[in-house]
C-alpha cells in the first residue's frame, strides 16, 4: 500500500523501461517455434539475456550513468525472476536456488556477448546464433536472428544515453 508514496528514482524508472522492452522484445513470435528459438521458459530467458546483454554491452560507453542503469535493470531483472518463481509456486527455499543459476548464465551469456560484440559484428551475430539457435541452426532463422541482431547493435551503438532511458532504438 505505501509502494504509492515511494518515490522513484529516474534510473529506476528508466531502468524498468529498458527492461519492459527487453521483455517484450524477446517474445516476439516471428523468432520462436519449428527449427527456432526453443519456445520454453529456457528459450525465453535465454533471448531476453541477448537483449539485456546487448543494452549492458552499450551502456558501458556511458561511464557512472551507464553503470547506475546497468545495475538498475539487472535488478528489475532480478526481481521479476522472483515474483515469476513465486507465482509458479516456488517455496522460499528453491527461489534464492533458482535465481542464483539464472544470474550465473545471466553473467556467462553477457560475457559472450560482450567479447563477441568487442571483437565486431560477426562475431557478435556468431555469438548470437549459437547461443540461441544451437550450433546446426536453421539457415532461414539464422539469417532472420543475424540481420535483427545486428540492426539492434548498429541502433544500440548510434543511441545516445536519452534513447536508452526511453528504450527508443
Amino acid at each position: 500500500m505505501f509502494k504509492r508514496f515511494k518515490k522513484v528514482r529516474p534510473e529506476e524508472a528508466h531502468a524498468k523501461v529498458l527492461y519492459n522492452w527487453a521483455m517484450t522484445s524477446s517474445r516476439n513470435p516471428k523468432f520462436y517455434g519449428e527449427d527456432a528459438i526453443e519456445d520454453s521458459y529456457d528459450g525465453r530467458v535465454s533471448f531476453l539475456f541477448f537483449h539485456i546483454g546487448l543494452v549492458l554491452h552499450h551502456l558501458r560507453r556511458f561511464g557512472s550513468d551507464g553503470e547506475m542503469l546497468s545495475q538498475e535493470i539487472y535488478n528489475a531483472m532480478v526481481a521479476d525472476f522472483d515474483v515469476a518463481l513465486r507465482e509458479q509456486g516456488v517455496a522460499d527455499t528453491g527461489v534464492q536456488r533458482r535465481i542464483k543459476a539464472m544470474v550465473s548464465l545471466f553473467y556467462g551469456r553477457i560475457k559472450i556477448y560482450h567479447e563477441a560484440a568487442e571483437q565486431g559484428e560477426a562475431p557478435f551475430k556468431s555469438a548470437a546464433i549459437e547461443t540461441l539457435l544451437g550450433e546446426t541452426p536453421n539457415s532461414k532463422m539464422a539469417a532472420r536472428l543475424e540481420s535483427y541482431a545486428s540492426g539492434l547493435h548498429d541502433a544500440m551503438g548510434q543511441a545516445d544515453f536519452s534513447a536508452f532511458t526511453l528504450a527508443d532504438f
